[in-house]
């Protein structure tokens, strides 16, 4: 089942997205693991923690990637980018981001509920700035955690987000803006 990797990068301090190697590395990262998996590659930023940028991309499945991430090719780009950033998070959606359209998306929203139900409550509350959404579960666990991928026309405001946490069990959510390489 093809599937979305959500990677949460966050940069060591004083480094930037957009500095030099970094941006270099990315685009080598992006390059790479595309040819690979035959999916692009997104980043996004935090929108109130710049030094934390999120990948998103697309796989086979989620041993497709752990094959990648054991590559020799993939290997050497962790040594290069380690000085500068590391791994906080890693998770394989039950998403087809061949199924996104993540082209042109400015921003978007990731949340995480505690289960299925849980959606449903903040769902029916939705703003008219979502272009498009998408559920899913973490592959590799059977914890009933559903995440959800939105793609907002604007950057969303702090009382829409706000807003998104009435009547539900929302676990987590952040907005985040998308980066160019």
């Amino acid at each position: 089942m093809p599937i979305t990797e959500f990677a949460v990068l966050e940069l060591n301090k004083p480094h930037k997205f957009h500095s030099s190697p970094i941006l270099d590395f990315f685009r080598l990262l992006s390059k790479r693991q595309s040819e690979y998996s035959s999916f692009p590659l997104v980043f996004f930023e935090d929108s109130k923690a710049p030094s934390t940028i999120y990948l998103l991309s697309g796989w086979r499945d989620a041993e497709h990637h752990m094959e990648w991430i054991r590559s020799e090719g993939n290997q050497e780009l962790l040594q290069l980018l380690g000085p500068y950033l590391h791994v906080k998070e890693l998770l394989h959606l039950g998403i087809d981001f061949g199924g996104l359209p993540i082209e042109g998306t400015e921003y978007l929203v990731f949340k995480k509920y505690q289960s299925e139900n849980d959606v449903d409550a903040v769902d029916g509350q939705r703003a008219s700035n979502i272009a498009w959404s998408s559920l899913g579960v973490n592959v590799e666990s059977d914890a009933g955690i559903v995440y959800q991928i939105e793609s907002h026309k604007r950057e969303p405001s702090l009382e829409e987000l706000a807003g998104e946490r009435k009547g539900g069990k929302l676990v987590e959510i952040i907005s985040m803006k998308h980066l160019e390489l």
